[in-house]
């Protein structure tokens, strides 16, 4: 017969019980999966029925689903596959409302900030804004705590680091603007003046950095100072979360344009030397990482030089 076992088993033991097989073998492991496995249905469960209800209610039985799905995973190997097709579908159903959540919350949040005039010249927090402003800060990190935690106190050199939900939002309309300059048919956005968009960046950095420092930084000290991500920059700074939101349009921006001037040695060159300034002044000027406070930020000239294997021809380029 099975053992004898608690009601409730903490996420992290999983992995430790699947491991520890001196005296039982996998009739115990595959009993406990099932056991994590029903906890994870109950916690789906709770959470799918608070949600219609209130949201923010369906959030603490989400992060608990969560933190079993992680678990289940992790313990896999060491299982043999034991009910793979299971611990997928707890999974998905962590992946499915994680979404439903993030989508709600953002939308709530956007709601605040068309209150607060952000992006504008006029934004405010005056008032019950500041309250609202923070609550939907939160409940966003509240929902994005589980990925964070995976990516631990260290982004991989390799890795791109995570953007902070709250500033994932709140860039979205800097985004419409960034396109509307720079992807379209408008005299800014000129092949061979990439000059003009890494300029709007750093204009957008120092427009917006001291309002980040001044709101969200506290947000960020309190929640992180004691966390094994109190000294990873991108999410205890909040200038670097800034950068690190705003690096998403301006890659996809690079990466578009690179292929369009591989031909043109003239453009090219200027292009990476432009880029290779962008990337010192961020980490010189603005003591950006990357989150890696260890070997630093590789920067966008190395992800297109290495990563989109430009190297070769801008070196022959260079070479002429």
């Amino acid at each position: 017969m099975p053992p004898k076992h608690p009601k409730y088993i903490h996420p992290l033991s999983y992995s430790k019980l699947v491991n520890s097989r001196n005296n039982k073998q996998m009739l115990t492991v595959a009993f406990l999966l099932l056991l994590g496995l029903k906890q994870a249905m109950m916690q789906s469960k709770k959470a799918r029925r608070n949600f219609k209800s209130s949201p923010q209610a369906a959030l603490q039985p989400y992060l608990r689903l969560q933190k079993l799905a992680i678990a289940l995973k992790e313990a896999q190997p060491a299982a043999e596959d034991a009910a793979p097709h299971l611990v997928d579908h707890v999974e998905k159903t962590a992946q499915h409302l994680w979404k439903q959540m993030k989508d709600t919350f953002a939308a709530d949040f956007e709601k605040v900030l068309t209150r607060m005039k952000w992006p504008g010249k006029d934004v405010s927090l005056a008032g019950s804004l500041e309250h609202e402003w923070t609550d939907g800060v939160e409940r966003l990190l509240d929902l994005q705590e589980p990925e964070l935690n995976i990516q631990g106190d260290h982004v991989k050199p390799h890795e791109e680091p995570l953007v902070l939900l709250p500033l994932e939002v709140m860039v979205r309309p800097l985004d419409l603007r960034f396109q509307y300059h720079f992807h379209g048919d408008r005299p800014t956005n000129k092949l061979d003046k990439p000059e003009y968009f890494f300029s709007h960046i750093m204009g957008l950095l120092n427009s917006y950095d001291e309002f980040f420092a001044t709101y969200l930084q506290p947000i960020l000290r309190k929640r992180f100072k004691a966390s094994n991500l109190s000294m990873t920059s991108i999410f205890i700074d909040s200038t670097s979360a800034l950068i690190t939101a705003l690096l998403p349009l301006l890659r996809r921006k690079v990466f578009g344009v690179i292929p369009q001037i591989g031909k043109q040695p003239q453009l090219l060159s200027h292009f990476i030397h432009e880029l290779m300034s962008f990337d010192t002044s961020l980490r010189d000027d603005w003591n950006y990482d990357g989150g890696n406070g260890v070997e630093g930020w590789k920067g966008l000239t190395w992800e297109v030089l290495v990563k989109q294997d430009w190297f070769g021809r801008w070196l022959e380029v260079e070479k002429t």
